[in-house]
């Protein structure tokens, strides 16, 4: 909480997970991450030009303590920062350094997988089901293709999989194609508000 007060010194601690939130950019990908800075004031939104690290430092304390009493808001705060946080444990820069990934389909895996760079399934919200397919994926798939050496002792199939990880994820979760979206969706028209 020290560096959070010292960052966002009005932000009372029940709301401390939205300072990390402001700092990564998940939150304008998602647009139940927007709506909770979008909560606290549309005003104070929009006048930071959909800035969250702005908006943070200047909104007023009894805004923050009214939405951090507010059970509808914290319930809405939870969820967005439960998923921003189990999203957050999953890191985008191994898949794009060839580890094929195995997931639910949620968060940026919905995008990225194709298929061919990894495994997916989709049985979300239920422990039991998702340990049985990820168990039924490593068994069937995964294991079989990685331990499938060639007579030239190379895992081809393995190989294959890696490539196309590195190949359809990295052009699209890399950080100039992250900002050249980030000025045609949110940028430009932010300015061009700003100028109306």
């Amino acid at each position: 909480m020290g560096a959070l007060k010292v960052r966002f010194p009005n932000v009372p601690e029940r709301l401390s997970g939205l300072g990390d939130l402001a700092y990564n950019l998940w939150w304008s990908r998602r647009p139940a991450a927007r709506m909770l800075f979008k909560m606290l004031s549309r005003s104070e939104w929009k006048d930071s030009v959909h800035n969250p690290v702005k908006m943070l430092r200047e909104l007023p304390a009894e805004i923050l303590e009214s939405a951090a009493n507010d059970q509808e808001y914290l319930h809405h705060c939870n969820v967005a920062l439960a998923r921003f946080r189990k999203e957050e444990d999953v890191p985008i820069d191994s898949i794009t350094n060839g580890v094929p990934h195995l997931s639910i389909l949620d968060g940026w895996w919905i995008e990225g997988s194709n298929g061919k760079n990894g495994w997916a399934f989709s049985e979300e919200g239920d422990d039991g089901r998702d340990a049985s397919a990820i168990c039924d994926i490593l068994e069937q798939k995964v294991i079989p293709l990685y331990y499938k050496v060639e007579d030239d002792g190379i895992p081809h199939g393995w190989v294959s999989v890696m490539k196309e990880a590195i190949k359809n994820t990295a052009p699209f979760f890399s950080a100039s194609r992250m900002v050249k979206e980030y000025v045609s969706k949110f940028y430009r028209s932010a300015m061009q508000s700003a100028y109306d």
